[in-house]
């Protein structure tokens, strides 16, 4: 996410310079756990009807440059994907906790600031965090800002890790959006992006979703996977389609150095 930068020594930081954090050697400066930004990369669904009809016209974007949001980062994972150059951790789950409270305590010593308009969970892999522990994220952030009405709480989210029950309990945390790393609906080329869910799981998360009561589902797709035919991206395409996602993001594989894919290619 691009914006303004509020902290300059963000937990992330703090925690890695201490030891506390077994960050990949590739990662040379993680970067802070909680992001300010006046900008976000997905429109709050419930606004966006009040100046267009379009919620991709260059009016409401112009508009939304304004808006107050927080971008807070999670990074842990069950597995490191081979084309992820993220700022993420693989088989820590045992910091997690720590991590949270840590978060916490950053927000917490944030300065005044506007009430929020939208908020979201990155990583890593938000959904494999407790949502307990999610929920005390976005209740400090409604005690310490407050949230404008109609306000967007989102994060990401892996198919396989969606359950009905994980669902209803995010609801009640306050979640009104959730973004699925789906990728794909081949499972040759999820095998080759190193993803673990299998093609059904992506229809399954997004039912489970919409009975939960989230209002806005994204879906991630990428293209340009080694061994994917055009007809499998059409295909992708087609079903992600099919099952009614309020947005689709498609982005194209690209190899980052430091990466096993970059390995795997050089």
């Amino acid at each position: 996410m691009c914006g303004q930068v509020v902290k300059r020594k963000g937990t992330l930081q703090i925690l890695a310079r201490r030891g506390f954090v077994n960050l990949q050697d590739r990662i040379q400066r993680p970067p802070p756990l909680l992001v300010m930004t006046p900008q976000h990369k997905r429109l709050p669904h419930s606004l966006e009807t009040e100046s267009t009809d379009s919620p991709d016209s260059p009016e409401l974007a112009d508009e939304a440059a304004s808006w107050p949001a927080v971008y807070v980062h999670l990074p842990f994972c069950a597995r490191v994907c081979p084309y992820c150059d993220f700022a993420v951790v693989a088989g820590r789950d045992d910091l997690i906790e720590r991590y949270v409270a840590a978060v916490l305590v950053e927000i917490t010593g944030e300065p005044d600031w506007r009430s929020l308009r939208s908020v979201y969970l990155g990583g890593g892999t938000p959904s494999r965090v407790n949502p307990a522990l999610l929920a005390a994220i976005v209740a400090t952030l409604g005690d310490r800002f407050g949230f404008e009405p109609g306000a967007e709480v989102s994060l990401e989210a892996n198919p396989e890790d969606w359950t009905p029950e994980l669902a209803r309990e995010l609801i009640a945390a306050g979640f009104n959006r959730v973004s699925f790393g789906a990728q794909s609906f081949h499972p040759n080329v999820l095998r080759s992006l190193g993803r673990a869910h299998r093609p059904e799981a992506i229809p399954a998360a997004v039912a489970a979703a919409r009975q939960a009561g989230f209002e806005n589902v994204n879906l991630d797709l990428i293209y340009g996977t080694p061994g994917e035919r055009l007809s499998d991206w059409e295909d992708t395409l087609r079903k992600a389609v099919g099952i009614g996602p309020d947005h689709v993001s498609c982005y194209s594989l690209t190899v980052e150095r430091g990466t096993e894919l970059y390995r795997q290619v050089a």
